[in-house]
C-alpha cells in the first residue's frame, strides 16, 4: 500500500511539471493527493447532480469557456431572483468540526454591476447562518474565502447541510462562472477584506492588507500648482532611473559590464520561456485563457508571482523590447498584463489573502514604469497603476504618523521603490506633487530609529526584522534598496531628510561592522545561512555617496574598500542580472558603480576597535583584516530563527557562540575554516556551552515538545523564543577593547541547563571563562567548543605543545592540569590553562545541510572542554590569540599567561589584563564582594564595567547596565500593539569607588552623587544597555 501512495504522488508531481511545460491548462486537472484534491472543478463535464436551479428562469452547464483550474467551470445564467442549490456536500463534516473550517469559490464576472449574489448556508437543524454578500462590482475572476465560525457565525458542533447562492436582486439578468468550490477545513488566519467581500469584524491595518488603507485620503495640502522646478526634478528622478535600469551602453566589451549583461540577456531568455508554458491566449472573442494564477499563501499552485510567472516574466519581456528593441516581448507583455487583471490581479481583488503578496511584485511593477508610455496609449496604464496602489497599500503613505510598525525591512526592500514608481509614472500634476511629500514624509518616518521589538533601525543601528537582528537578506536589501531611492531623490526637492540619511548611513556603517569582508557572522543572519552580505549590497556605499554633494567620503570610502572587482565574489555579482523579491542588478547599475570607481576616491581602512549591539546581544572585535564576533540570549533578543527547510539546526547559535573572520583574501567563511554545508558539526559553534545532541535530535521542529517558564509542556516552535535572563551583553572599553558577558538559562529545550559565561577583548588576546556549568541530562555530554575548523586538506597541520601534528586521523585527550597550548589550521592559537578536560580531534565529520535536504561530511579539527554529562559546577577558562602569526607567540602566552583571572563564580567573572592596564568586570550579582580590588567597592546592580588606567592616577571607567527592563514575554508570538515598542525603562546606577575621586569628564547622565569618608559613590542612570564612559582623577 505504502509504495502504491508513493508512486500515484510521484505520478501526480510528475504530471504537474508535464502541465507546466507542456503549456496546457488542461493538463492541469489533477485530483488526488494535489491541492485540488476534493475540490469540485466541474471537470467530470456535466453539471453536478447535487448542483440543482431553484426556479427554471436561469440555467446551469458546464463550459470550457473560462476555467481558474482545468480545462472546465459552471456557467450560471442568471435571472433576477433566482438561486442554485447546493447540498451533499464534499467534506463538509471535517469543514464545520475545524475552528478554521470555511468555503472558498472563485467566481468570474463578465459584467460590472453595482450588485451582489448572495451564499446563503443552512446547518442540519435549517438554521440559517449569517449570509456572505459578494459584490458584483469586477469584470474577470474573484474569489471568496469564509470562515464558518469566524464570519458566518456557525457555532460549535453544528453541522452544514445546504448552500444556496442567490442571484442579484437589482439587475435583471446576467452570467457568472465558478469553479474551485472547496470546502476546506482550514482558511488562512489572515484572509483578506477586499471589494468583494468584508470579513465582519475584521479591521485590517497590517504590512498585507490594503482594504482598510484603500479609503484614506492624503493628509497633506493639496498644492495649488506644479512649478517648474519639480516638473525638472520629476524628470530627473526619472532619468535616474531608467539609466540605472537600462545603462547607456558606454562599457561595452568591459569584462563586468559584459557579466552583467549577459546575466540580464539570460534573464530576459528564461523570462520569455516562461510566458510559453501558461499557454495564455487571446481569442476572437476576446476571451483571454491560459493557465490559472493564485496567491503566494494560497494552497493552489501556481502562484501569480511566487517564483512563477509574474516574478520571471513581466520584467523580462520588458527589457526585452527596451534593450533588444523585440515588439514581440512587447505583444506578449500586453497581454500579459490583461491576463494577469482577468484572472483577479486588480484594484480591489483580495485574492483570499494578500498576506506576503507584495514581497514579489518587483518584476510587474519595474515593467509598468518602463511600459508607462505604451500602456497609456493602449489606455491602460491608470488600470496597472490602481493595482500597483492596491498591492503595495500604498495609501499607507498618505497620513502624517503612518503606522510605525507596518514599515518592516520587507517594506523597505520592496514597498519602498514600487511606491516610488507608482508616483512617477503619473502625469506631471499638483495631486503628483502631493503624492510625492506624503512618500517622502513616510520614507524619513521609515528610516527612523524605532524603539522596542518594531523594525527597522534600531537604536545601535542594527537591522531588525522579525523582532530580531536580522544581518542577511531582510535588512541588507531593506538598506540598499533604500539607498537607491536616497541616490534617485538627491539633490531634489524631494530628498530624504538629513536626519533619515543619517540613520541610513549609520545603519550601513553598523553592517559593515559586522561583516568580513563580504561575510556576516551566521549567529546574525537569521534562518538564512548563505552568509554573503557585503558583496551583494556593496552598491549601497555608492548610491549613498553620491546623494550627497560633494560626494560623502565616508560612504565613498567603504565601497572603495569593497571594491575588488577580481574577487570571485563580486564576480558572482556581478553575474545576477534579474529581479526577485527586489530588483537590485539591472546593467545601468554596473555603469554607475565603474563610473564610481574611476573617481579616484581613497578607500577606507577596515575597522578597527569593539563595538557593542545590545539589540542583538552580541558584540564584535576587530583589527587589521580580522573579525570576532559572539552572540548571546536574553528575555529581549530571541534564541534562533529556523524552519524544516532553513537554518534546520540553529538552536546553539546563540548559546555564546563565537566566529573568527580572519584568514582568506578576502577573508571568508570557508577560508576561516567554516564549511557550514560540508560536514559541520552543528552541536559545536566555538564558545558555545551545548548539550552534545544526535543531528535528529537537535533538527529544529515546529512542533517539538518543550517546557515554558511555568513547567509547562508546550507543544510547538521553539524558534524566536526568549529566555528568563536579563543579564547579557557588552561593555566597551574607549571603544578599542570590552568584555561580554552572559547569564544562561535554557527556557525553551531544558530548563535544567544554565551557566554563566564571559568574554574579555584586549587587542589580539581573548579570553573566555565560563562558570557554574550544569543541566540534569545524563544521556548526552555538555561541552564548551573551543575551535571547529573545516581543513582544506588532510595534510592541514596544527601544533599542540610546540609539537606539529599532522596525522589525520588524530585524538589528544589533555592529561592533569597543566597548560596546553595549540593552533589550529587556519593560524589561530590557544591556550587552555587548565586542560584536564581538553580534547582535541581530527577527523571526518558526517552532518546534514543546513536546510536538512542532504548528507554532508568534511575533515576538521576539533577541539572542546568535556563538562561530563548532568554536570554540577562545570567550568572553563582558555585564551585565544588571533591571528598571531607565529605559533612561538602563542607558547610565550603559555609560559606567562597575558591575563590574571581575579574571580570566576556565580556573583561574578573579573579578569585584568595587566600589561594593557586594563580590568574587565562581569558582576552578575549586585551583592558581590569587591574585597582586594584596587578600585572598586561595590555596586548597586548588575553590571558590566571596564577600568582602564591607573588607580593611582587616571581611570576611564565604562559602565553598562545589559538589561532593557522590558516586558517579560516568552516568544514574539507575544508582541503585539500593547509592547512592540517597549523602550525600556531607565535605571539609576550607584557605583561605590575606594577612595575620593573627582570627575574629569562624565556624560550627561553620570554623576559624582556624593562622598563618604572613604569612597565616591557614581550615579549613571542607564537605558537601553548603552555603554557609558566616566574619566575620573584620584583626588588624594
Amino acid at each position: 500500500m505504502t509504495a502504491y501512495v508513493n508512486f500515484k504522488k510521484t505520478f501526480i508531481a510528475l504530471c504537474f511539471v508535464l502541465a507546466v511545460f507542456a503549456g496546457t491548462s488542461a493538463a492541469y486537472f489533477i485530483q488526488p493527493d494535489s491541492p485540488f484534491d476534493g475540490v469540485e472543478s466541474f471537470e467530470a463535464g456535466n453539471v453536478p447532480s447535487n448542483w440543482q436551479l431553484r426556479s427554471q428562469n436561469g440555467k446551469l452547464s458546464v463550459t470550457d469557456h473560462r476555467s481558474k483550474h482545468g480545462d472546465k467551470s459552471l456557467k450560471w445564467r442568471w435571472e433576477k431572483f433566482d438561486a442554485v442549490r447546493v447540498d451533499s456536500l464534499h467534506r463538509i463534516e471535517a469543514a464545520c468540526k475545524s475552528s478554521n473550517g470555511g468555503f472558498k469559490i472563485w467566481i468570474y464576472n463578465t459584467e460590472q454591476i453595482d450588485d451582489a449574489i448572495r451564499f446563503q448556508f443552512k446547518t442540519k437543524s435549517r438554521r440559517s447562518i449569517r449570509p456572505a454578500d459578494f459584490d458584483l462590482n469586477f469584470t474577470g475572476w474573484r474569489v471568496l474565502w469564509v470562515s464558518f465560525r469566524d464570519d458566518l457565525g456557525l457555532k460549535s458542533g453544528e453541522v452544514i447541510s445546504e448552500l444556496q447562492i442567490l442571484a442579484p436582486r437589482r439587475h435583471s439578468s446576467g452570467v457568472l462562472y465558478f469553479d474551485i468550490v472547496d470546502f476546506t477545513d482550514y482558511i488562512h488566519w489572515d484572509a483578506s477584506n477586499d471589494y468583494q467581500y468584508r470579513h465582519p469584524g475584521k479591521v485590517e491595518t497590517a504590512t498585507w492588507d490594503a482594504y482598510e488603507w484603500s479609503k484614506v485620503e492624503p493628509e497633506f495640502e493639496l498644492p495649488e500648482q506644479i512649478s517648474k522646478s519639480q516638473r525638472d526634478d520629476f524628470e530627473k528622478i526619472a532619468q535616474r532611473y531608467e539609466k540605472w535600469v537600462l545603462g547607456t551602453g558606454k562599457y561595452k566589451g568591459n569584462q563586468i559590464y559584459s557579466k552583467r549583461l549577459e546575466a540580464t540577456q539570460s534573464y530576459i531568455r528564461n523570462g520569455i520561456e516562461e510566458f510559453d508554458k501558461y499557454n495564455i491566449k487571446r481569442h476572437e472573442d476576446g476571451r483571454i485563457t491560459g493557465t490559472g494564477l493564485f496567491a503566494s499563501r494560497s494552497p493552489y499552485v501556481p502562484n501569480f508571482f511566487h517564483t512563477s510567472l509574474g516574478e520571471k516574466t513581466f520584467l523580462a519581456l520588458a527589457l526585452d523590447y527596451k534593450l533588444n528593441g523585440s515588439t514581440e516581448s512587447r505583444d506578449k507583455l500586453m497581454l500579459l498584463y490583461d491576463f494577469f487583471n482577468d484572472q483577479g490581479w486588480a484594484e480591489g481583488s483580495g485574492l483570499g489573502t494578500m498576506n506576503h503578496i507584495s514581497n514579489r511584485i518587483s518584476s510587474w511593477v519595474h515593467s509598468v514604469f518602463l511600459m508607462r508610455d505604451e500602456l497609456k496609449a493602449a489606455g491602460k496604464l491608470n488600470r496597472e497603476l490602481e493595482a500597483i496602489e492596491w498591492f503595495t497599500v500604498f495609501r499607507e503613505i498618505f497620513v502624517k504618523q503612518p503606522l510605525k510598525d507596518t514599515t518592516t525591512a520587507d517594506a523597505l526592500r520592496t514597498k519602498s521603490m514600487h511606491r516610488l514608481l507608482r508616483i512617477l509614472a503619473m502625469e506631471d500634476s499638483p495631486q503628483k506633487v502631493q503624492y510625492m511629500q506624503c512618500y517622502v514624509n513616510w520614507f524619513n518616518q521609515a528610516l527612523a530609529v524605532t524603539p522596542g521589538w518594531s523594525g527597522t533601525i534600531k537604536n545601535d543601528y542594527l537591522g531588525y526584522h522579525h523582532r530580531g537582528v536580522y544581518a542577511n537578506a531582510y535588512c541588507p536589501n531593506a538598506f540598499h534598496m533604500s539607498s537607491i531611492v536616497t541616490h534617485f531623490l538627491g539633490g531634489t526637492e524631494f530628498a530624504i531628510s538629513d536626519q533619515a540619511y543619517r540613520n541610513l548611513k549609520n545603519a550601513l556603517l553598523t553592517q559593515e561592522i559586522i561583516m568580513n569582508k563580504y561575510h556576516t557572522p551566521a549567529a546574525f543572519n537569521g534562518r538564512l545561512m548563505n552568509a554573503e552580505t557585503g558583496n551583494e549590497m556593496i552598491a549601497a556605499y555608492a548610491y549613498m555617496a553620491m546623494a550627497k554633494e560633494p560626494v560623502d567620503k565616508d560612504m565613498a570610502g567603504v565601497f572603495m574598500r569593497l571594491w575588488q572587482p577580481r574577487s570571485q565574489y563580486l564576480q558572482n555579482v556581478f553575474a545576477h542580472g534579474g529581479t526577485g523579491i527586489s530588483y537590485f542588478y539591472p546593467v545601468g547599475d554596473i555603469e554607475l558603480m565603474l563610473d564610481f570607481a574611476d573617481k579616484g576616491i581613497q578607500k577606507s581602512n577596515a575597522p578597527s576597535g569593539f563595538w557593542s549591539k545590545p539589540y542583538g546581544a552580541l558584540a564584535v572585535h576587530r583589527r587589521d583584516e580580522w573579525m570576532v564576533s559572539v552572540k548571546g540570549w536574553s528575555r529581549y533578543v530571541w534564541n534562533y530563527e529556523g524552519r524544516p527547510g532553513q537554518n534546520a539546526y540553529g538552536r546553539y547559535l546563540s548559546y555564546g557562540s563565537m566566529q573568527i573572520l580572519g584568514s582568506g583574501d578576502p577573508v571568508d567563511f570557508i577560508s576561516s575554516g567554516y564549511n557550514l554545508q560540508n560536514g559541520w558539526d552543528w552541536n559545536r559553534w566555538p564558545n558555545a556551552t551545548t548539550i552534545h545532541l544526535p543531528i535528529d535530535k537537535l533538527q529544529h521542529r515546529d512542533d517539538a515538545k518543550t517546557v515554558d517558564k511555568t513547567g509547562k509542556i508546550y507543544v510547538g516552535n521553539t524558534k524566536r523564543r526568549f529566555t528568563d535572563r536579563t543579564f547579557v551583553g557588552a561593555v566597551e572599553s574607549q571603544g578599542r577593547n570590552g568584555v561580554w558577558a552572559m547569564d544562561f538559562h535554557d527556557t525553551v529545550f531544558d530548563l535544567s541547563f544554565s551557566a554563566r559565561k564571559s568574554v574579555f577583548f584586549c587587542d589580539d588576546l581573548i579570553v573566555c571563562l565560563g562558570s557554574d556549568i550544569e543541566n540534569t541530562d545524563k544521556e548526552y555530554p555538555t561541552e564548551t567548543t573551543i575551535s571547529q575548523t573545516w581543513m582544506s586538506s588532510q595534510d592541514d597541520s596544527i601544533i599542540i605543545n610546540a609539537r606539529p601534528v599532522k596525522e589525520f586521523p588524530y585524538s589528544f585527550e589533555s592529561q592533569g592540569k597543566s597548560p596546553v597550548w595549540f593552533t589550529d589550521p587556519v593560524g589561530n592559537g590557544y591556550v587552555v590553562a587548565d586542560a584536564e578536560n581538553l580534547r582535541i580531534e581530527r577527523a571526518s565529520q558526517k552532518s546534514r545541510d543546513d536546510r536538512n535536504t542532504s548528507d554532508t561530511h568534511g575533515d576538521y579539527t576539533v577541539s572542546w572542554i568535556d563538562h561530563g554529562k548532568a554536570p554540577k559546577g562545570g567550568e572553563y577558562e582558555y585564551l585565544i590569540v588571533v591571528q598571531p602569526g607565529k605559533a612561538i607567540t602563542v607558547k610565550k602566552y603559555a609560559d606567562k599567561l597575558p591575563y590574571t583571572v581575579i574571580e570566576k563564580n556565580k556573583q561574578a567573572h573579573v579578569l585584568e589584563f595587566e600589561e594593557a592596564g586594563l580590568r574587565g568586570y562581569a558582576v552578575f550579582d549586585s551583592q558581590y564582594d569587591f574585597a582586594g580590588d584596587e578600585i572598586l567597592e561595590k555596586v548597586s546592580t548588575p553590571v558590566l564595567m571596564a577600568v582602564s588606567g591607573s588607580a593611582e592616577d587616571v581611570i576611564t571607567l565604562s559602565v553598562c547596565d545589559p538589561d532593557f527592563r522590558r516586558a517579560h514575554l516568552s516568544g514574539i508570538t507575544d508582541i503585539d500593539q500593547s509592547n512592540v515598542f517597549d523602550e525600556g525603562k531607565t535605571q539609576d546606577n550607584y557605583i561605590e569607588l575606594k577612595g575620593r575621586w573627582s570627575a574629569a569628564a562624565l556624560p550627561a547622565n553620570a554623576e559624582i552623587f556624593r562622598y563618604t569618608k572613604d569612597s565616591t559613590v557614581l550615579k549613571v542612570t542607564s537605558v537601553e544597555a548603552e555603554t557609558y564612559e566616566l574619566k575620573l582623577i584620584k583626588a588624594d
